[in-house]
């Protein structure tokens, strides 16, 4: 018999990197337009798995800590050491401000593991829909070395090419990987068990009890769209609380949503352009509203828009 897998730890809080200028730029004039067009009688997403602009970010990793202080301490002097070598790491001079970043696309999890989704489905059973972001230095170069291309051939295999290699190397992916790398040192970053690639030394030499886990890689997502909402909503008003909001389902709450017309449509826009990402956060898990006071039309009390607790933060 297999040995028994131990139960998921609570997570507590996430680590990410945030733009403070976010919503002074194009992104919320076309966040606007998928909302729209996502909860449309076409399409048919209820309004409530819609990410909330406030709750925008970037995930670095996630967090298990305990109820005492002393974890939330340990995160937080992580964060304020790690940002010090991440910017080192990814060569940003102390003038840099943040890391520049074009959002762009609508992708899935879904087609990055060869199109198939929940129970074998494809984008008709999507879950969650993000948009990626790119650096925008890496994002130009490759634009140009495109436009400098004799065919339209050429120029796609250019632009793939130079994607693969630059993106690597980008500020924006070294600085993000170095900081969930020093957290992860640091043993405050929970990897799921599928993260949980074992690690083979090249040699005996090699196997200390220094070296830190091998990270899977970071796929860093700006996730619009994300389906566990809706069944958190649907739990609360059985329960007789929450908020009574949302559009009617095509499918089952456990089985997503066809996702198909949408990513069509968003699959090459670009949300912004050069967004300064200026903000490294430990955030609590679970967003929260605030009330502004008075009840609205719909005779529910009104609260201002969904967002994260910061636990601290350190500006770039």
């Amino acid at each position: 018999m297999p040995p028994r897998q131990s139960p998921q730890p609570k997570l507590t809080h996430f680590l990410a990197l945030t733009s403070t200028r976010l919503q002074q730029s194009a992104f919320p004039g076309t966040f606007a337009e998928f909302h729209t067009s996502a909860t449309s009688p076409e399409n048919g997403i209820p309004a409530a798995a819609i990410r909330p602009l406030g709750t925008m970010h970037l995930t670095l990793g996630v967090m298990a800590l305990g109820a005492g202080a002393h974890e939330v301490d340990r995160a937080v002097q992580a964060l304020s050491e790690g940002v010090a070598l991440a910017r080192e790491k990814a060569g940003m001079g102390d003038g840099a401000g943040g890391l520049r970043v074009r959002l762009v696309g609508l992708r899935t999890f879904e087609s990055r593991s060869g199109g198939r989704g929940v129970g074998g489905a494809g984008l008709e059973r999507c879950r969650v829909l993000w948009v990626e972001p790119q650096d925008s230095v890496v994002a130009a170069a490759v634009t140009s070395a495109a436009a400098g291309s004799d065919s339209a051939t050429a120029a796609g295999d250019t632009a793939s090419k130079e994607a693969n290699t630059a993106a690597a190397t980008s500020a924006l992916h070294s600085f993000s990987t170095a900081l969930r790398n020093h957290f992860l040192s640091k043993d405050l970053i929970y990897l799921s068990p599928r993260e949980r690639a074992p690690t083979i030394p090249a040699t005996a030499s090699d196997a200390t009890s220094e070296q830190p886990p091998e990270p899977s890689s970071l796929t860093l997502h700006l996730t619009v769209l994300n389906q566990v909402y809706t069944r958190e909503r649907n739990s609360q008003r059985r329960g007789g609380g929450g908020h009574r909001r949302g559009g009617k389902h095509r499918t089952k709450d456990s089985e997503g949503y066809d996702c198909r017309s949408l990513v069509e449509q968003f699959k090459d826009t670009v949300w912004a352009e050069d967004v300064l990402f200026d903000r490294v956060e430990v955030m609590k898990m679970g967003e929260v509203r605030d009330s502004v006071g008075g009840i609205g039309d719909d005779g529910e009390e009104r609260l201002a828009e969904a967002h994260y607790v910061s636990v601290a933060y350190v500006d770039l």
